[in-house]
């Protein structure tokens, strides 16, 4: 019995679903197909560095890659956590996650962290959880405050 090995090195996994093989000799031919499920830890982007100031929106997005798609986000400021959901997918292997705080101050300030897990089975009864983190730094200018003295009061304003 003949027998052939092939070894297929894959880059573009978004493109891997299925694979064929067919063999053909002077008796006939035959085809097989295998389905491929590439597993992979998830894959993390966002904004590196952010400066707003105080009083604005935050709004912080993590863009997610993974297969399978993740099963828990978690949102950490300065290694504290703040902020636990589930995934949502939009299509397949991707999900965006957002943090928002509708009026931020100086202690806002800070490194914020997404931190993604998925499952990845590496075998018939193998299971492994695999976990990406990636960070972004806010920071938080105040407004430019005056000082306005009249007789013996002193009164803070905010320019515009």
């Amino acid at each position: 019995e003949n027998q052939e090995q092939l070894k297929i090195n894959f880059t573009r996994i978004e493109n891997v679903q299925k694979l064929s093989c067919r063999a053909r000799n002077t008796i006939g031919q035959s085809e097989a197909t295998v389905n491929v499920d590439i597993l992979y830890k998830p894959k993390l982007s966002m904004v590196d560095r952010m400066t707003l100031n105080q009083g604005e929106k935050l709004i912080l997005k993590c863009s997610i890659d993974s297969n399978p798609f993740c099963h828990q986000i978690q949102w950490f400021h300065n290694d504290k956590l703040i902020h636990t959901q589930a995934c949502s997918l939009i299509n397949r292997t991707y999900t965006i996650a957002e943090y928002t705080i509708p009026n931020i101050y100086r202690i806002h300030s800070g490194k914020y962290t997404c931190e993604v897990k998925n499952w990845l089975n590496t075998g018939f009864d193998n299971r492994r959880e695999a976990t990406t983190q990636i960070s972004t730094d806010v920071r938080i200018q105040c407004k430019d405050l005056f000082i306005r003295a009249k007789k013996k009061s002193i009164f803070f304003e905010r320019t515009a």
